[in-house]
């Protein structure tokens, strides 16, 4: 992880395709061709799945703890989240940064193009063929195919 830290900077193709290149090793599993922007961070990788031809540009942060698993020909463009975990806040003798973090996996289908800024809370499931639309925020179940809007995002278009 040293020599990702070296290239994390770098915006071009070529190291966009190497940082895939040393990271997926870490992954549960790992797509031909996958791309990594620059500034991307990656946590807890090793129950990360992703399929073929994946996709996330810059200043991107994944945490898989909860599990993320994303299918072939995704993309998610750049400054968005996807987090498997939430914190809890039922114990009251504890603040609620240290309560007790509640896992729940996301799913995202194949063929999900996730716009700018767009935010995918734990338990999120994105059916294929689906379109996030610019700094939304997904959760639960998006059951449709089609566009997506909003916070909380809402279908707008199915297809």
């Amino acid at each position: 992880m040293i020599i990702y830290s070296l290239i994390k900077n770098y915006e071009s193709r070529f190291f966009c395709r190497l940082r895939y290149e040393l990271v997926k090793k870490h992954f549960k599993r790992a797509g031909k061709r996958g791309y990594i922007g620059a500034n991307v961070t990656l946590k807890n990788m090793s129950d990360f799945e992703v399929g073929d031809n994946f996709s996330i540009h810059c200043n991107g942060y994944i945490d898989a703890i909860g599990g993320i698993i994303i299918g072939d020909n995704v993309s998610i463009a750049h400054n968005s989240s996807l987090v498997s975990f939430e914190h809890t806040y039922d114990d009251f003798e504890v603040p609620i940064k240290y309560n007790r973090m509640e896992l729940k996996r996301i799913v995202i289908s194949n063929d999900v193009w996730i716009g700018c800024g767009v935010r995918v809370l734990a338990g999120s499931v994105i059916q294929s063929r689906s379109v996030i639309a610019a700094n939304s925020v997904t959760k639960g179940n998006l059951i449709k195919s089609g566009i997506y809007a909003g916070l909380p995002a809402k279908l707008k278009k199915g297809f």
